[in-house]
């Protein structure tokens, strides 16, 4: 259940560029403002950076999101929101045997992703939620790994009670599937 802020209103954008990593972000509003479209993501290059100084090593990452919304009415909206990202690492496995692979040895690689379907209704003083979210997990590296194709429902509920003090509760149910190999 990831939280996001609320959907711009103007069109806007950021792009960075760093030693390890580059990424950028756009929104964009459309349909005279009942509409929202996003979308971001990063990209790490720390393996070049690092193979400059050690040579049995590879590194890597990257990571996205993207959001679409509309606004049915005053005080209905539906929206998806999908995220994920990538993680990479191999390394040298020394062996004593001057013919074996130099070649780095994957140690992890880690993937996640998920989608989330969302209707939420404003109430006077709070909101309510309901969602669906499909989910796929992938951990380990060969001859070890792991997944998790996962589906889950969910209803929020939130409301004021008084000026100092919010009500925040619901309940979900989550199916999840598991491979070993």
């Amino acid at each position: 259940a990831g939280q996001i802020r609320e959907p711009a209103t103007v069109l806007h954008g950021e792009a960075n560029l760093r030693l390890v990593d580059a990424g950028a972000l756009l929104e964009a509003p459309f349909g005279n403002g009942r509409g929202s479209a996003l979308i971001a993501g990063r990209y790490g290059y720390p393996g070049p950076v690092l193979s400059a100084v050690v040579d049995d090593l590879k590194i890597g990452y990257w990571d996205y999101q993207a959001r679409a919304s509309w606004q049915l009415s005053d005080r209905d909206t539906i929206s998806v929101f999908a995220f994920g990202s990538h993680d990479y690492l191999a390394q040298g496995v020394p062996s004593g045997d001057p013919t074996a692979s130099k070649e780095p040895v994957e140690q992890l690689v880690s993937d996640f992703h998920r989608v989330d379907l969302r209707y939420d209704r404003a109430l006077t003083d709070g909101r309510v939620r309901l969602a669906l979210t499909g989910g796929y997990d992938s951990r380990g590296a060969a001859p070890n790994h792991m997944t998790d194709r996962s589906l889950g429902a969910r209803l929020e509920v939130e409301r004021g009670l008084t000026e100092a003090l919010r009500f925040r509760g619901g309940a979900d149910i989550r199916l999840d599937h598991y491979r070993l190999e």
